[in-house]
């Protein structure tokens, strides 16, 4: 579990932000602030061994950091929101509009993977409300999670 906190603590040391040992040991989840940093973190376990996810959201950059550190060392980024679209200088309408659509219901199964972890989204992707749309990317995340956490269902 120091592996962790090494990595984590190094990911976040040009703002002297730390994960503290308390958390650490008791696998306790929580928030940071600070640096102008938001960080939330929960820790789980898979068929690959403990883990600590966090998402790190900094007032000043575009987009989270949303990653996997498990007690190996091993680090892998997991899905967070497309923050800025580009589409081709000759797109038509329709497909700016389609480009669009498709980053929106990107960032919404982002949100309900975050919400499902217990983390707070610094994003809610509101709208048109489609329910057709909302089961889709409910069951998309409820997927997702699960080949997140192992199989288990929750983090």
């Amino acid at each position: 579990m120091e592996r962790i906190k090494s990595i984590f603590d190094r990911e976040f040391s040009q703002w002297r932000i730390k994960l503290p040992a308390d958390d650490l040991e008791y696998q306790h989840r929580g928030e940071l602030k600070g640096g102008g940093w938001r960080i939330s973190y929960v820790f789980g376990e898979n068929s690959r061994g403990p883990f600590l996810d966090f998402l790190g959201w900094h007032r000043m950059e575009g987009e989270p950091r949303h990653k996997r550190i498990y007690a190996t060392g091993e680090v892998e980024i997991l899905p967070t929101y497309i923050g800025f679209i580009v589409h081709p200088k000759d797109a038509t309408q329709e497909e700016i509009k389609a480009i669009e659509k498709s980053s929106t219901r990107y960032n919404r199964r982002v949100s309900k993977l975050l919400e499902l972890k217990g983390f707070n989204p610094p994003y809610r992707w509101e709208g048109e409300k489609n329910f057709e749309l909302e089961a889709e990317v409910r069951e998309e995340s409820e997927q997702l999670l699960k080949m997140f956490t192992g199989g288990r269902g929750e983090s």
